[in-house]
């Protein structure tokens, strides 16, 4: 009970003083838009709750404890651009593995990039249109460590150093450490008719609202930025009937719902459901939808609120049943291709969509 009550007090005793400083927007693309996991995406951008995907331990540090004993993954999400007049792209991969040792704990490590660019307005001769695009490069490095400090129940922490680039002509970088802790618990209801299992997770991206300086020599002074501070509650259900086709499970149905509250912004307070239906062990199919407070910075051009829907499928390969060689390894493709969610009251998007592809690989010993 002591573990306890120190996981919730280290959670919550930051809470306080992340109101009193405000995010402004730093690394908006890795933090609060599509993200590169094409389940999570899928299913409403809920992600706290979720388990199997080293990619996941980013949003709850505690989720690696439930994972199989060697994982690896490679995701890539492809942006279009939000309105019509820019004409570029961007593109979000991650890389991650993970190795579970049971009662020693459970590890992964992510590497995260985003590539871009924003717009900044600067008239001269080469470019008498004023409008030009500095690229930007941001990387993050995470370690994660989890333990099950009670059966079924995980406490995590990620140690992530952050690196933000802008290419103009004298480059310009945020750099630096934060990190994030989580909790997540599993509790399992067994009959002879379906096997239920129920997860709620808590976790506080960003607890100690690391400072992120910028020198700019133009300005002739340095500028301090934060990361956004999210505190995340989620639950998750799944039900799966004894039902069998031969080797295979019939039938198995998940459905969540996460409530994520910037603690350092009046803004980006989001609320998401999801479900995923799986057929035979092998096709996942998944459809999800969020809504999401947004600043309009007083104008009536942009909205105050998203409602978005989600969905996309996936197609799981049990190597062990498909086969019949005693192989335990689990390969698993997850796709979806969204619309970038409508920021403005006119619609400025393109009609391209921004997929996403998830490739993960589980190994159980």
């Amino acid at each position: 009970m002591k573990r306890l009550t120190l996981i919730f007090a280290c959670l919550f005793c930051f809470l306080p003083d992340l109101e009193a400083q405000t995010y402004q927007g730093l690394a908006g693309e890795m933090f609060l838009f599509s993200q590169p996991n094409a389940r999570a995406e899928a299913l409403g951008r809920g992600n706290a709750a979720l388990t199997g995907s080293p990619f996941l331990d980013f949003y709850n540090p505690a989720a690696s404890s439930f994972s199989a004993p060697v994982t690896l993954e490679f995701t890539r999400l492809d942006f279009f651009p939000a309105v019509k007049w820019i004409d570029r792209t961007e593109d979000y991969d991650t890389y991650g593995i993970g190795a579970n040792f049971g009662m020693f704990g459970a590890f992964s490590m992510n590497y995260m990039h985003f590539s871009g660019g924003e717009e900044f307005f600067n008239t001269d001769a080469a470019n008498p249109e004023g409008l030009g695009v500095w690229p930007i490069s941001t990387e993050i490095y995470m370690i994660n460590y989890s333990f099950q400090i009670l059966k079924d129940f995980s406490a995590g922490v990620n140690a992530n150093y952050f690196k933000e680039t802008y290419k103009t002509s004298k480059s310009l970088e945020h750099k630096g450490w934060y990190f994030d802790l989580g909790v997540l618990k599993k509790y399992k209801i067994e009959s002879s008719s379906s096997n239920q299992e129920v997860y709620l997770g808590l976790s506080l991206t960003n607890f100690a609202n690391s400072k992120f300086p910028i020198t700019v020599s133009s300005f002739g002074r340095t500028l301090t930025h934060y990361l956004p501070s999210a505190l995340r509650l989620a639950a998750a259900y799944e039900f799966q009937p004894q039902n069998k086709m031969g080797n295979f499970g019939l039938f198995k149905g998940l459905f969540l719902a996460e409530y994520r509250d910037l603690v350092n912004s009046k803004y980006n307070t989001k609320f998401q459901l999801g479900t995923e239906l799986t057929f035979l062990e092998i096709i996942k199919l998944r459809a999800g939808w969020f809504t999401e407070g947004l600043n309009d910075y007083g104008h009536h051009f942009n909205k105050s609120r998203l409602n978005e829907l989600t969905y996309g499928f996936g197609i799981e390969a049990p190597v062990k049943k498909l086969t019949g060689l005693n192989l335990p390894m689990n390969i698993q493709f997850d796709y979806t291709s969204l619309p970038f969610p409508e920021y403005y009251n006119d619609d400025l998007r393109h009609n391209d969509n921004s997929p996403i592809y998830s490739f993960n690989i589980s190994y159980g010993i």
